[in-house]
């Protein structure tokens, strides 16, 4: 009697797989045709469609002044050493730093390239002399060396 029952479920599934398989065929077979020209109506349609102008970059200004508004406060970087908590970045970039200052607590270029491609970077010796030099004229102190970082890890691996 199982075995009945069983031969006699699975012949309905089979079935019923048939049917839904050829219902989708069809609906497929009709999308294909459809617009191939065949029919003046379904050309018709087709040209009745239309492009929606819409300002992107604008919808995206407006929700960002929107959500800046609802902000209480807006974290900024610290602008003095004395600003820099322990557990930040900047104070990861003081710790750095402490290790490759001379004693007038600064660096040269060749300081901060040979730690820069030490702790890895994509981009150029001339990129990072680029950067450097933007910020600081020679010798950088540790708030033009946590700048300096920032830039560089804003456009470090931007090509990728």
């Amino acid at each position: 009697m199982i075995n009945i029952l069983l031969i006699f479920m699975l012949s309905v599934n089979v079935i019923s797989f048939k049917l839904s398989f050829n219902k989708n065929r069809n609906t497929f077979l009709k999308l294909e045709n459809k617009g191939s020209g065949s029919n003046e109506e379904e050309n018709k349609e087709i040209k009745k469609i239309r492009n929606i102008n819409i300002n992107f970059e604008e919808i995206i200004q407006k929700m960002d002044e929107d959500k800046i508004k609802e902000l209480k406060y807006i974290p900024k970087a610290p602008q003095k050493e004395e600003d820099i908590k322990e557990d930040s970045f900047e104070g990861y970039l003081k710790k750095l730093f402490s290790m490759i200052k001379d004693e007038n607590n600064k660096t040269n270029f060749d300081r901060f390239f040979k730690w820069r491609k030490q702790i890895g970077t994509t981009l150029t010796e001339d990129e990072l002399k680029e950067i450097y030099y933007s910020v600081c004229e020679d010798e950088c102190d540790l708030m033009e060396f946590i700048q300096i970082n920032n830039i560089i890890d804003e456009n470090d691996g931007a090509k990728f």
